[in-house]
């Protein structure tokens, strides 16, 4: 196998390693979706990263609604801050109809 950098593998690596280390390596890829990664090991080896990355996003293509769902609502859906959670739903977000207040509106 070719040399490591610290953590990091090689396309050549990622080549000639198994499935499970593949799928290891590169599972983070989507929003720690390991499946998609495990779909792609079959399409090894690979020519270049645009090539991996292809495989990649066709196993997503491939794959069923309900996965492809929760791939969505993985990766749209942040953390809310410790703040946010105070505040409870929908505090702090202004409505579209309102308007902004002004300075002279708050006294000021």
């Amino acid at each position: 196998m070719s040399q490591k950098t610290g953590s990091y593998k090689t396309l050549a690596d990622l080549n000639a390693c198994s499935k499970d280390d593949f799928v290891e390596a590169l599972a983070n890829i989507f929003e720690y979706s390991p499946w998609i990664a495990e779909q792609a090991a079959s399409a090894r080896p690979f020519i270049g990263v645009n090539q991996l990355f292809a495989a990649m996003k066709d196993a997503v293509d491939r794959a069923a609604p309900e996965l492809r769902l929760a791939l969505i609502r993985g990766a749209s859906r942040p953390s809310p801050t410790r703040t946010q959670r105070a505040a409870g739903p929908h505090r702090g977000i202004q409505r579209r109809t309102e308007q902004p207040r002004s300075r002279s509106a708050v006294g000021c």
